[in-house]
């Protein structure tokens, strides 16, 4: 099926997905022009702000690749998002965590906080408001 240069709102969701299916990355684009928005405040229930756009950028790549198992074109939106809600729970599981894996939280491999119970601020607080961080660092 051969879908004109233009795409335009004239053209329905099936239609620029079924053009999709047969490789035509410009109808691809409409839909993401279209949906872009979407899939970022489906994530941003799921992950924090600085990571929905970049979690936004896999359900697409995601989609991309998975767009030829979608047997109904008409349900391209609740299908993306699908996709952008299990992605982040499916990305967690394979994300190995620990000094091992050098994995830290984004905001402190960005430098943005210190989330050690050893750091100034810890040591700083009063009477055994520390003991609680230090605590759950020692369990093993």
């Amino acid at each position: 099926m051969a879908v004109p240069a233009m795409i335009g709102p004239q053209l329905d969701e099936a239609t620029l997905v079924r053009a999709a299916q047969n490789g035509d990355r410009v109808a691809f684009g409409t839909l993401y022009q279209q949906h872009g928005r979407l899939v970022h405040a489906v994530l941003l229930a799921h992950v924090p702000y600085q990571d929905a756009e970049d979690l936004a950028q896999d359900v697409f790549v995601k989609g991309l690749t998975q767009l030829p198992s979608l047997r109904e074109p008409a349900a391209f939106t609740g299908w993306l998002m699908a996709i952008a809600r299990r992605l982040p729970a499916a990305q967690k599981t394979h994300v190995t965590t620990g000094p091992a894996s050098g994995w830290r939280p984004r905001a402190e491999r960005r430098g943005i906080c210190n989330t050690r119970p050893d750091s100034a601020a810890a040591r700083e607080l009063p009477g055994d408001f520390d003991s609680p961080l230090s605590g759950r660092y020692d369990r093993a």
